[in-house]
């Protein structure tokens, strides 16, 4: 089993009350970030595994975006 499909955070990350928060978590990944204020206050609001989990997946995602158009759709994590 994928580390993505053991942990719940994965399947919330693409639950739609989720996006505005993973496009400024991708926000903050582009711009070289998060810091720590951005950490603590995406805390506040999400559990640790979620905003671990929202980062790897701004990464993935940037990482992909030069090979493929949809990458901003896509949920996927680093080592995948």
């Amino acid at each position: 089993m994928s580390r993505m499909a053991a942990d719940p955070a994965w399947s919330e990350l693409s639950d739609p009350n989720r996006s505005a928060w993973v496009a400024e978590v991708a926000r903050s990944v582009a711009g070289g970030g998060p810091g720590p204020a951005e950490l603590t206050r995406w805390r506040a609001s999400a559990s640790p595994a979620l905003v671990a989990a929202a980062i790897d997946l701004a990464r993935a995602r940037r990482s992909l975006a030069g090979r493929l158009p949809e990458a901003d759709r896509m949920l996927a994590d680093r080592p995948g």
